[in-house]
């Protein structure tokens, strides 16, 4: 499954839900769309802020153990500092990140600490906004275990991102990215669900500016309500250091869930970042129709 850095609420509540389907019935095959928009806006570790607007499209199809998914987002931004990633939004300086990675180097908070604390002062950009495709990714997920009532789920998860955006508008980075990772989910009786997901990343540098391979990961608590229509949901989820001498991102997110019928998803997301390296707030709303 996808995991963003601003578009983790609306990916973590859209599992939670998924997750509680599944505990309901068994999994024919199927072909599901599924969508969302969400408004995020941060300093990160900028002097001036970004705003970005993303609107993501994708389809999937599920038989048996299996899924595959693809996905194109549509982002539009107010500056080219972040650049998009399958792994969500990446402060890396855009068109500048060069400046990004010298400033890193030199803006330690301590002896040995490494960590940058002051504003990075970037070209002024107040006539920017601009749209485009970003990068398409391509996502599978393999269950290889179901406990015999359906309320316990193990997932091998895979996914690339595939380089075909422009990098000099903050519409993705260049460089190919891949993740491996395992997912897990458990439905209690009291009509909570939890679940936890780690996928290591491999990804591609910019031409200034080296990217670390990361370790995501996301913590998530779904309680369902009036007979399983409506959930709400809270989760944490973050990666390992992507920047040398930068704070790694981590997220705190709330959501309201709701599911008219089995085939039909709706949800709403609000994400905190607790680091520079996450957008200040994100505001989400996602859907999936299975066919």
């Amino acid at each position: 499954m996808m995991r963003g850095i601003g578009l983790s609420g609306i990916y973590i509540l859209t599992a939670i839900l998924i997750g509680a389907g599944s505990c309901m019935s068994a999994y024919a095959q199927k072909v599901s769309y599924s969508g969302g928009v969400q408004l995020s806006s941060g300093s990160y570790y900028f002097e001036e802020s970004t705003q970005s607007f993303y609107l993501f499209n994708g389809m999937s199809i599920q038989s048996n153990h299996f899924t595959l998914s693809f996905q194109v987002p549509f982002v539009v931004q107010s500056s080219p500092w972040v650049s998009y990633s399958t792994i969500g939004g990446l402060p890396t300086g855009g068109t500048e990140h060069g400046v990004v990675e010298r400033s890193g180097k030199g803006g330690g908070s301590g002896p040995g600490q490494g960590i940058h604390r002051e504003p990075i002062i970037l070209a002024d950009t107040t006539q920017y906004t601009r749209a485009s495709f970003s990068d398409p990714s391509i996502s599978s997920g393999y269950r290889f275990y179901r406990s015999s009532n359906g309320r316990s789920t193990l997932y091998l998860n895979g996914q690339v991102k595939v380089p075909i955006a422009d990098p000099a508008g903050g519409y993705g980075t260049g460089s190919w990215d891949t993740g491996l990772g395992l997912s897990a989910s458990r439905g209690l009786e009291s009509m909570w669900i939890i679940s936890a997901d780690l996928m290591h990343w491999w990804l591609g540098d910019l031409d200034d500016m080296k990217l670390n391979n990361a370790l995501a990961y996301s913590v998530s608590a779904g309680k369902m309500l009036n007979n399983r229509k409506w959930v709400l949901s809270s989760s944490v989820n973050g990666l390992t250091r992507l920047i040398d001498d930068f704070d790694p991102p981590v997220n705190m997110n709330f959501g309201v869930g709701l599911m008219p019928k089995d085939d039909l998803l709706f949800n709403t997301s609000l994400s905190i970042g607790l680091t520079k390296s996450s957008p200040d707030i994100a505001f989400g709303l996602g859907w999936l129709i299975n066919f």
